[in-house]
C-alpha cells in the first residue's frame, strides 16, 4: 500500500513537472508576454501566421453600429502558442465574415472609427487623384503642395520601397507594432529562412510639389487598391475606388 502511494505521488510530481516549462500568455503585460510566448512556441507552430494575425488583432474593429471594439487581452490570458493561434484564426474569420472594418489609432493613441476620424477638415484637396493597377497617383492642383502622408485600404496593404533603413530585430518590428498598431512604416521581407530581413521603412513624406506636379505611391501586385487617404496641408481625404 505504501508503494503504491509512493508511486501514485511520483507521477504527479513528474506530471506537474512536464508543464512548467510551457510559455503562456500573461494579459497584464500583453507586450513582452506575446513576444516570449511566440520566441518559445513549439517547432510545430506557424510563428510567421501568429505575428500576421496578432497584427490584425492588434487593429480592433468598428461593428455595424460604429463602435469601436479594441483588442480583449483577457480573454487570451493563461493561452499558450496553440491556443492563441487558434483564437486569433477565429477572430480574423468573425471580422471577415461580419464585413467589419478595421478600426484607427488617433494622434492620443486611441482606437477610433476611420468614417469619423480627421472628417473636421477645411478647404479641399490640394491634389487631383488616379488609382491605375497597383499604383495611386497624386497631381498637384494648387502652387504650393505639402503631401503629409498616404495611407492605403487603412494601413492594410504594404508599399514598395526602394530606401530601407537600419535593420532591427523581430522582437523590436512587435515592439513598435504593439505602440502603434496602424503603423506600416516597417518593410518585412524574408531574405532567408535562418536571416528574416527585417528593417525600418523610410516614408519620403513630406512631399512638397509644384502645381501640375506628379507623385506616385506603388503597392504590391496583391493588394486590390479601395480605399486612400491622403493627409495635405488642408486636412486629411479618403477616396473610395471599387
Amino acid at each position: 500500500m505504501y508503494k503504491l502511494a509512493r508511486l501514485g505521488l511520483f507521477i504527479m510530481v513528474i506530471s506537474t513537472l512536464s508543464g512548467c516549462g510551457e510559455t503562456t500568455f500573461d494579459a497584464n503585460n500583453h507586450v513582452d508576454s506575446f513576444i516570449e510566448l511566440a520566441n518559445n512556441a513549439p517547432p510545430e507552430t506557424d510563428t510567421q501566421l501568429l505575428f500576421e494575425l496578432w497584427d490584425v488583432y492588434l487593429r480592433g474593429y468598428v461593428d455595424h453600429d460604429g463602435n469601436v471594439i479594441e483588442p480583449d487581452f483577457a480573454k487570451l490570458d493563461g493561452m499558450n502558442a496553440e491556443e492563441i493561434l487558434q483564437e486569433l484564426k477565429n477572430h480574423v474569420d468573425y471580422v471577415q465574415f461580419e464585413g467589419f472594418e478595421m478600426a484607427t489609432i488617433d494622434d492620443n493613441g486611441n482606437y477610433v472609427n476611420p468614417a469619423i476620424y480627421g472628417s473636421a477638415n477645411s478647404g479641399t484637396p490640394s491634389v487631383d487623384i488616379e488609382v491605375r493597377g497597383n499604383t495611386v497617383y497624386l497631381t498637384a492642383i494648387e502652387d504650393a503642395v505639402d503631401i503629409n502622408d498616404i495611407v492605403i485600404n487603412r494601413g492594410n496593404c504594404r508599399v514598395k520601397s526602394s530606401k530601407l533603413g537600419k535593420r532591427i530585430s523581430q522582437d523590436e518590428y512587435i515592439r513598435r507594432k504593439e505602440a502603434d498598431p496602424s503603423y506600416f512604416a516597417i518593410q518585412i521581407g524574408q531574405m532567408s529562412l535562418a536571416s528574416p530581413g527585417i528593417y525600418e521603412y523610410v516614408k519620403p513624406f513630406p512631399v512638397k510639389m509644384k502645381f501640375g506636379q506628379k507623385f506616385k505611391w506603388s503597392t504590391y501586385r496583391r493588394c486590390n487598391i479601395v480605399e486612400v487617404t491622403v493627409a495635405d496641408a488642408n486636412g486629411q481625404w479618403s477616396w473610395e475606388f471599387q
